[in-house]
């Protein structure tokens, strides 16, 4: 098993949107990608982002605005 991904920094992009960054894991050579979870601020509930891994040490993530 690959060590976490190091630094991880959410960062928005617009209004519905989050882009997310992370430096690789260290051990990863044969890591085939990452898998994304985002959870609501104060929820101890987290859902999954990506059906396929993430290759790459980036990915955005848009969700919708209820009001």
């Amino acid at each position: 098993i690959p060590s976490a991904p190091g630094r991880v920094v959410p960062t928005r992009n617009t209004d519905t949107s989050v882009v997310v960054s992370w430096e690789a894991s260290r051990d990863a050579k044969e890591l085939v990608g990452y898998y994304i979870e985002s959870s609501i601020t104060g929820s101890n509930t987290w859902e999954p982002c990506n059906n396929k891994p993430v290759k790459g040490t980036r990915y955005k993530e848009t969700y919708s605005v209820i009001n």
